[in-house]
């Protein structure tokens, strides 16, 4: 007759699984945040080499939206790079905010939400954004006029697109919005609490990482108090594409 399992004897089976899983627990999260970093990057590999094959071919950059033609700039890119933005290559597999599609509506076009943005440049203290891949604009009122490839002085110093991370207008209150598709290093006034995070709470997504896509479709791993909180004039010129840090826009 085999001899039954004790009572001690159980507790202590489960308590050594327990363990066995506790120390298996952040390897195994460590290795998933791994494959979703890889992938992130290779998601914003292919745009940035969309983006540069459509620059070569048309010496300027697509329009970050267009009213006349109801598009966004993942749209002009469709035909480099098929599919849409909720959908495979610009989808982010560590993103847990809403994703939004905006498009024209009357007289507004709705900003879209997602994984990745389009780097607006910085917003001025006139609500005016500057010096990033849109020509000069007041907050939501757009013009059309595309910028020029010669327009960038150093394409791969210069960001296009990435996680879509921005630096709020109002640092101690919301310092990063997460999902917005206009990237800025200074954005301006944000309301959207749903997108609005604490810098913790921002840097689980790619542990304090964001990945970034250059003109030259070169992608880095930065971290996000590199990207969006350093004033150092190396780290602020990334986002202007006349590659000056124009430190006025941050004082």
């Amino acid at each position: 007759m085999k001899k039954a399992f004790t009572l001690v004897e159980l507790i202590v089976v489960i308590a050594i699984l327990a363990l066995l899983a506790a120390l298996l627990l952040p390897a195994i999260s460590s290795a998933k945040n791994k494959a979703h970093g890889a992938y992130c990057r290779n998601n914003l590999r292919q745009i940035g080499t969309a983006l540069a094959s459509y620059t070569t071919e048309h010496s300027q950059y697509p329009l970050f939206t267009s009213f006349s033609e109801n598009k966004k700039w993942y749209d002009t890119l469709k035909p480099y790079l098929p599919g849409g933005w909720s959908n495979g290559v610009y989808v982010c597999p560590a993103y847990r905010g809403i994703v939004f599609d905006g498009r024209v509506d009357g007289n507004s076009m709705y900003a879209s939400a997602g994984s990745y943005g389009w780097n607006s440049g910085s917003c001025s203290s006139e609500e005016q954004y500057l010096y990033g891949l849109v020509s000069a604009y007041p907050y939501l009122l757009f013009d059309e006029k595309q910028i020029r490839e010669d327009e960038v002085s150093a394409p791969s110093d210069f960001i296009t697109t990435a996680d879509s991370f921005s630096r709020s207008y109002l640092p101690k209150e919301i310092p990063i919005v997460e999902g917005a598709e206009f990237l800025s290093r200074r954005l301006h006034i944000f309301y959207n609490k749903p997108i609005a995070k604490k810098v913790k709470v921002a840097g689980k997504r790619h542990d304090g990482y964001s990945h970034t896509a250059f003109g030259d479709a070169h992608v880095e791993a930065i971290r996000l108090s590199t990207l969006l909180m350093s004033e150092k004039e190396n780290d602020l010129r990334r986002w202007h594409r006349d590659n000056l840090p124009h430190t006025e826009l941050f004082q």
